[in-house]
This record gives C-alpha cells, sequence and structure tokens, in this order.
C-alpha cells in the first residue's frame, strides 16, 4: 500500500512541476516586448530631411505603449486590426508618458496612425 501510495505522490509531484514549466514558458513568450516604429508621415510641402525619431513605441502585455520626446499638445490614436477591420480610437496628452492603449491580443497586422495638436502625424505598423 505504501509503494502505491508513494507511486502515486510521484506522478502527481513530477505532473505539477511539468504543468509549472509549461505555464512560465507560455507566460515568457506573452511576455515578450516588440518594438514598433512609429515614423512621421511624409508632408508634400516640405522639402525631405533628417528623420528624427519623435515618437517611441512598443507593445507589451496585451497594450501599445507610446512615448513622445517633445510635448505636442493632444494626440489622437487610430489603430485598426487590418485582418479583422477592429479599430481603436482614443486621444491622450503628450505629457503623459507612456500612454498605453489596450488592443488585446489577437493575432493581425495593425495600422497606427497619430495625429497631435501641433499638426503633426505619425503612422506604424504591428504585427501579432
Amino acid at each position: 500500500m505504501k509503494k502505491i501510495f508513494l507511486t502515486l505522490l510521484c506522478i502527481v509531484s513530477v505532473a505539477f512541476n511539468w504543468s509549472q514549466i509549461n505555464a512560465e514558458n507560455e507566460s515568457e513568450c506573452n511576455n515578450s516586448v516588440i518594438n514598433i516604429t512609429i515614423r512621421e508621415k511624409p508632408d508634400s510641402n516640405i522639402k525631405p530631411h533628417d528623420e528624427t525619431i519623435s515618437v517611441v513605441s512598443w507593445y507589451h502585455n496585451d497594450t501599445i505603449n507610446f512615448s513622445f520626446e517633445s510635448y505636442e499638445g493632444n494626440a489622437w490614436f487610430s489603430i485598426t486590426n487590418i485582418n479583422t477591420g477592429q479599430k481603436y480610437t482614443c486621444s491622450y496628452s503628450t505629457l503623459q508618458h507612456p500612454i498605453s492603449i489596450n488592443i488585446g491580443n489577437t493575432s493581425g497586422i495593425y495600422q497606427i496612425n497619430i495625429k497631435t495638436t501641433i499638426g503633426s502625424e505619425y503612422e506604424g505598423w504591428l504585427t501579432l
């Protein structure tokens, strides 16, 4: 009887450890950070110039995060999943760091458009 009990205890212990390892690996995959390149939209009236990074962006834990290098007033965000048509729109002050927008983890290609009070327009793409 003791042998059966010890055998069952070992099996349960191994199964528990295996499920814990799988959960940790899945958690590590879901917690990865994806950097997003946000570029200023080209204006046909302005001569080409060296591009400076004004907006830093990354995806982490179901949210897209934005940080503006300098104050540009309010920013209006439009994030569209091209595959599903799901669209997220909102506005925040560019003083807020970081600006976080929850989009979930639905697979697809996301188009990101940003317009600011001072007239700057930015765009970027995210693939999940």
